[in-house]
């Protein structure tokens, strides 16, 4: 949609020293891939193209404020696609990390929506709700017990629009800004704008800590976000990990700040399946692998080792 990406990728980097806003992560170089037809529609095709297109040009963390609807139970209403998939799998094996929007129920038959959308639904993809200006989590957020992994603002947020587009309403001052634009930007909303803003917060901790892998990144955003509760205004959250909010608010500062134990990096990622997805194991007679699972990022993980006819492979666990 016209003006969407400009929305996105002024909230994630613009330029301190505009007059109107500045992106989160205002010293980012942005690298702008477009994907989205005339009609609005996104193709599988031109999505799974842009992903490798960035990866290949040195992305190291990619926003997808972008969804499809995910129904499990209902294969009819259910957009999980095996391009978009492998897609994905590039880029973390390349070491990217990867932010979703959990999706905006307008697609869905019923609000709130209690499935997050794909690609936050993927494998090692940081799936992120909104939260309104009150701490509540708006009814158009997609909840998800698995894939819902942290929040950001995502309710009356202002940022940048293409001048083409605010120069509609030429009397408007603001120009430039979703201020001028039309209505559906004037209090921006959706979990696109609340993906752009973590993406901007890991964009931070990645370049704070360069040492880190995307996996431990993804880890610390999450455990160090704030818990949403009753007490910070979203009566229907539960402490800890719940399926509206994911591991609560995003927190840069904690976030950057962090000195607990680090998450242990895996190596092996993505070994999510078997065939030319698994990790391939080399034959010796005696050999100890350390996974690194996680019952909501990583349940699975996949070894693979090649025998001759008539040999025996005995392992433990």
């Amino acid at each position: 949609k016209h003006g969407h990406g400009t929305f996105v990728a002024g909230l994630i980097g613009a330029r301190l020293d505009n007059e109107g806003i500045a992106g989160l992560a205002f010293p980012a170089r942005l690298m702008v891939a477009k994907v989205v037809r005339d009609d609005g529609v996104v193709p599988l095709e031109a999505e799974a193209r842009a992903i490798r297109w960035a990866v290949d040009r040195g992305a190291r963390v990619i926003n997808l404020s972008l969804g499809g609807l995910r129904d499990p139970f209902d294969p009819n209403h259910d957009s999980y696609s095996p391009l978009e998939a492998s897609a994905v799998e590039y880029a973390v094996r390349k070491g990217a990390v990867v932010v979703a929007a959990v999706g905006n129920g307008d697609q869905a038959r019923e609000l709130p929506w209690k499935y997050a959308s794909y690609p936050a639904a993927l494998p090692h993809v940081l799936g992120v709700s909104a939260l309104a200006r009150d701490g509540s989590v708006p009814m158009f957020s997609n909840r998800d017990d698995l894939y819902n992994d942290i929040a950001a603002p995502g309710d009356d947020l202002l940022s940048t629009l293409p001048y083409s587009l605010t120069a509609l309403r030429p009397t408007c001052l603001e120009q430039g800004y979703s201020e001028c634009g039309p209505p559906e930007f004037r209090r921006g909303q959706g979990t696109s704008f609340a993906s752009a803003i973590v993406t901007a917060g890991a964009t931070i901790l990645r370049g704070s800590r360069p040492d880190l892998g995307a996996g431990q990144i993804r880890t610390i955003l999450e455990r160090s976000a704030v818990d949403q509760t009753s007490a910070t205004g979203c009566r229907r959250c539960t402490a800890d990990r719940d399926a509206l909010s994911g591991w609560g608010k995003l927190d840069v500062a904690a976030a950057v700040s962090w000195n607990r134990n680090l998450p242990s990096p895996d190596r092996y990622e993505p070994n999510d399946d078997a065939g030319n997805r698994a990790v391939h194991v080399p034959r010796r007679r005696s050999l100890k692998r350390h996974a690194t699972v996680d019952f909501w990022d990583d349940q699975n993980d996949v070894y693979a080792v090649r025998l001759k006819k008539g040999e025996r492979l005995r392992a433990a666990l």
